[in-house]
């Protein structure tokens, strides 16, 4: 029975999705302390921003390695 070009885009479609989550289930491990990092970077650059204004005399790496500091040890 051939497959009309709509059951073959879902077709497609699913097999695309299956392979995306296998993907991310197997890197899981690996893709983790990304995700974390990026969701720190996320909330702590408006710190960073307020730091630079506060303080323009002060590099941004600077600004960057307090708040980071601030950040761990206050957690």
């Amino acid at each position: 029975m051939p497959l009309n070009p709509s059951s073959k885009r879902l077709t497609l479609w699913m097999g695309v999705t299956i392979l995306v989550v296998v993907l991310l289930w197997v890197l899981g491990p690996v893709l983790v302390p990304f995700a974390v990092a990026a969701v720190l970077a996320y909330a702590l650059h408006p710190l960073v921003l307020k730091l630079q204004k506060l303080s323009p005399w002060m590099p941004r790496l600077l600004c960057v390695v307090l708040v980071e500091v601030m950040a761990l040890c206050s957690g």
